[in-house]
């Protein structure tokens, strides 16, 4: 079973972290997603097999 949520699981967090107005970047938004969601650094590496890191573009 992977650690990392699915995209549905990261939309709540990512849009409470965006719902201060300020301007951010994608990867800021994810890894403050991931942090609301306890994902452990060690599973923000991982590669979603798309020639990207899962929360760290």
């Amino acid at each position: 079973m992977s650690t990392i949520p699915t995209w549905d699981q990261f939309m709540a967090p990512s849009l409470r972290v965006l719902a201060d107005g300020e301007t951010h970047r994608a990867r800021d938004v994810c890894n403050a997603a991931a942090d609301k969601l306890g994902v452990p650094e060690s599973a923000r590496a991982d590669s979603s097999g798309q020639g990207q890191a899962s929360l760290n573009t």
